[in-house]
């Protein structure tokens, strides 16, 4: 853990109140008071400046004061550029008519510093490109594949296409159904009758045709093997297989589309996987800069009342959801509270410095980033309403502003850097962002 220094210490600024304008303030809102309070035995407006004074004189003046002095105050930190944490402590005696009214503020405020220079400094930054293989294995461990069926209705029967049929022969003349609701496959694999299935190609639902074949050694009746034989054959329904990927999780919201064609999951299983790429590739190279930036400034004085502000945050988190992490003493927690500390001031640093500007164009590419950690598919239609509602959330947007400024600060940083571009397969840097404890 870095040696991070603490900084606990009060800035002290005298002021002062000109008395004059302390007195015009409380007989402008002693004058405002009495034109528009109903005092007992008196309509409104017509109570005597005395009466209101006896009334209101303590509050009035304390009211006025507290205004003034924050007024002076923040005009006074302004004009020297001073970043205060914090509220501000005011401490002052009795004011006394007719004497200028002298107060302290006693205030915190964020570390003066200049970052150090970047440049010669080198980083290695993770490219990866996402072969069939990660993609397959992706569609293969979340998703099932089944073959169905569809009715072609009154399209035509082609090779591989399945039909159902009743066959009939004509013996003597007479008409005999010998096969009902034969489920065939157009493959020219069937033996029973040869050729049947060439001559089925190109009929549809319902069509009926007579077909005149040398019975064959696999036909049931033994009896007609080697004799040429008039067949009936009625065509009842026409299917196409239809190979679909069906999602082994058990989805209970009907929104989601749990099954898809290998092309259409193919392409999006190979979408949600870059976003998810370019995800851990963003937080592999924030944690690497990061770790220099912290270097490089960890003499920096960190504010003890930001630090306690962070620490109290996270522990939040951590009690919250402490089932979710691993178990972590108080000082450990401090540490990385003070890491954050650090960590906000830097970017804040670099933001300001830079002259950083939000950009707005990053902010679908984010959406779909964080959604892209869902196994569960939503169809486009439905992923622009989950956009829409992303977009309208206040908490949500606030938190994606944070997270892309952020972002342009480290790249800020990054483009000064010398880059040493390093081919990670998708495990690799998979592995390397869940090892990361940040």
């Amino acid at each position: 853990m870095y040696n991070l220094e603490l900084q606990n210490i009060n800035h002290k600024i005298i002021l002062k109140l000109n008395s004059i304008n302390i007195e015009n303030k409380i007989q402008e809102k002693l004058t405002f008071i009495s034109k528009n309070k109903i005092i007992k035995g008196f309509r409104k407006g017509k109570a005597p400046l005395n009466i209101i004074k006896n009334f209101y004189i303590k509050s009035v003046q304390l009211d006025v004061l507290n205004n003034l002095m924050e007024k002076i105050f923040f005009q006074k930190i302004k004009s020297k550029k001073i970043n205060i944490i914090g509220l501000p402590k005011y401490n002052f005696h009795k004011y006394e008519r007719g004497k200028d009214f002298i107060f302290t503020v006693i205030f915190q405020s964020y570390p003066e510093f200049n970052l150090l220079k970047f440049d010669n400094i080198k980083i290695d930054v993770p490219i990866v490109k996402i072969s069939d293989d990660d993609i397959n294995h992706y569609i293969y461990k979340f998703y099932n594949k089944n073959i169905v069926c569809l009715d072609k209705k009154n399209k035509i029967a082609h090779l591989s296409d399945r039909v159902t049929i009743d066959v009939f022969i004509y013996i003597n003349n007479k008409m005999n159904k010998i096969f009902s609701n034969i489920k065939l496959i157009l493959s020219n694999k069937w033996k029973i009758i040869p050729d049947l299935e060439k001559k089925i190609i190109g009929k549809k639902n319902g069509d009926k045709f007579d077909i005149k074949i040398l019975i064959s050694n696999y036909y049931p009746n033994k009896k007609l093997i080697g004799t040429q034989q008039i067949f009936s054959i009625l065509i009842k329904k026409v299917e196409k297989y239809k190979i679909i990927f069906v999602s082994k999780t058990n989805i209970i919201n009907s929104n989601y589309i749990n099954s898809f064609t290998f092309k259409d999951l193919y392409n999006m299983i190979k979408n949600q996987l870059q976003f998810k790429t370019n995800k851990m590739i963003r937080y592999i190279i924030k944690y690497k800069v990061m770790n220099i930036l912290i270097n490089l400034h960890k003499n920096i004085k960190l504010p003890l009342l930001l630090i306690n502000s962070e620490f109290n945050s996270i522990n939040k988190i951590y009690k919250k959801n402490k089932n979710k992490f691993k178990k972590i003493n108080s000082k450990d927690l401090y540490d990385k509270a003070k890491k954050y500390t650090l960590i906000k001031i830097l970017i804040n640093k670099i933001i300001n410095e830079f002259k950083i500007q939000f950009n707005q164009t990053l902010v679908i590419n984010f959406i779909h980033e964080e959604l892209s950690s869902f196994i569960n598919y939503y169809n486009e239609s439905q992923l622009k309403k989950i956009i829409k509602y992303y977009l309208t959330d206040q908490k949500l947007m606030q938190k994606l502003y944070n997270s892309i400024l952020e972002y342009q600060a480290i790249q800020t940083i990054l483009e000064k850097m010398l880059i040493n571009k390093i081919k990670y397969s998708y495990k690799d840097i998979k592995n390397e962002y869940l090892s990361i404890n940040f």
